[in-house]
């Protein structure tokens, strides 16, 4: 059970909590997959799913070129040499929930952990996703063979759906991702100045200056 928990591990990044993030994983993916199995239940028959030339093959091809960047990321935000990324991130604090929520407390994350989970929940998400696409596009003529009619078509759309939505849940996180590196790790954070406090003058000493006159 250790080797799968540390294989798995790149999964901890669901158990992050922030701001906004229903609506980044959750609300933005299903509203995408929503227009687009819309579009492909439209066009049914016109439009291929799991052909060579089909829309998990074209998903693919999108897979094989950028998992290769998010392993990149990877590696440049955990050896990124800047103080402020090895903070706790400011505003709203963002925290690792512990998996035994009752037991453990979570954790603040600074910048770096934060980008270091999220780029490696990218790259795990990538690999899965392209050898689960390569093997549907694979087995779906052998698939077909064994379930036919109705059950065939709704464990197609089930697949569909299923698949659509996990890749766009990557692509909005990769822009989130994006956004970190591009723009919010370079901001100047706020410092605090403290004020300058005249020193006040002793009253004793007040008093004998007051006798030489």
């Amino acid at each position: 059970m250790s080797s799968i928990h540390r294989l798995l591990t790149p999964l901890s990044y669901l158990r992050i909590e922030r701001q906004d993030k229903i609506t980044d994983e959750l609300v933005i993916p299903g509203v995408i997959t929503f227009l687009l199995v819309a579009v492909l239940f439209y066009f049914s028959g016109r439009i291929p799913v799991f052909s060579e030339k089909g829309v998990i093959s074209v998903i693919v091809g999108y897979l094989q070129i950028v998992s290769g960047f998010y392993i990149a990321s990877l590696a440049a935000v955990a050896t990124f040499n800047k103080d402020s990324m090895d903070k706790p991130m400011p505003g709203i604090p963002v925290l690792l929930r512990s998996r035994r929520r009752k037991k453990g407390r979570s954790e603040a994350l600074s910048r770096r952990r934060f980008l270091c989970f999220l780029f490696g929940y990218l790259s795990f998400m990538s690999l899965f996703l392209y050898f689960g696409g390569s093997a549907l596009v694979l087995l779906a003529p052998h698939i077909k063979a064994i379930f036919t009619g109705g059950l065939f078509l709704l464990l197609k759309w089930a697949v569909v759906i299923m698949y659509i939505f996990l890749t766009s849940n990557m692509l909005i996180t990769t822009l989130l991702g994006l956004y970190y590196m591009t723009d919010r790790i370079h901001r100047r954070e706020a410092t605090f100045v403290k004020p300058m406090i005249a020193p006040i003058e002793d009253d004793e000493e007040s008093d004998e200056d007051d006798d030489k006159y």
